[in-house]
């Protein structure tokens, strides 16, 4: 796995670009299973002529099922960019499929903490995403904000968590301890 960032700051706003690299061998398998896929439904179709009514919704679900999320999740692994904006006062991100790219969402927050979720380990090293949970004002608990999504090696991590807590939170922000907080997460 070489997933890869990239930082900008101008001043108000700290931008990261987190970039999806898969091996070439998942690629190929995902793109070969979604071709078996396709030549299944053409089978069905061709099978089922002429066409019923009773047969036009499971062929659209079949479509919409086997065809298509995998070829979003191969878009993804081939193009797959996500951008996050951090400043003072909000979170904002969106994710890019190359020509596609999802809506722009920007999320306030009141006291932001950061965290590393550890999610693979293996002879390459540590692998994690980064966890921003918000402090709620009536509670005092935190919430959970947003999480990355691509994986970074956990060396990588800290510099961005320590660039962010430079750039905007010397005095307000919150260094989560890892252990204490995924200590009971288990991924599935």
């Amino acid at each position: 796995m070489q997933n890869t960032y990239s930082k900008r700051f101008d001043g108000i706003n700290l931008y990261l670009e987190f970039t999806v690299k898969t091996k070439l061998v998942g690629k190929l398998v995902l793109s070969l299973f979604i071709i078996l896929c396709f030549v299944a439904f053409v089978y069905l179709v061709l099978l089922s002529f002429p066409i019923n009514d009773d047969v036009i919704i499971p062929i659209v679900i079949f479509t919409i099922v086997i065809i298509a999320f995998p070829v979003r999740y191969l878009i993804w692994n081939c193009y797959g960019k996500e951008y996050l904006i951090i400043n003072k006062k909000t979170l904002s991100y969106y994710y890019s499929y190359y020509l596609i790219n999802t809506m722009l969402k920007t999320k306030k927050y009141n006291e932001i903490s950061i965290a590393i979720e550890i999610v693979k380990e293996n002879e390459e090293g540590k692998f994690g995403r980064l966890v921003f949970l918000d402090t709620n004002k009536e509670t005092s608990l935190p919430d959970f904000l947003f999480q990355t999504s691509v994986l970074l090696k956990y060396d990588d991590l800290e510099i961005i968590r320590k660039n962010i807590f430079d750039l905007f939170f010397n005095e307000d922000f919150k260094e989560i301890d890892n252990k204490k907080l995924f200590e009971k997460i288990y991924l599935n």
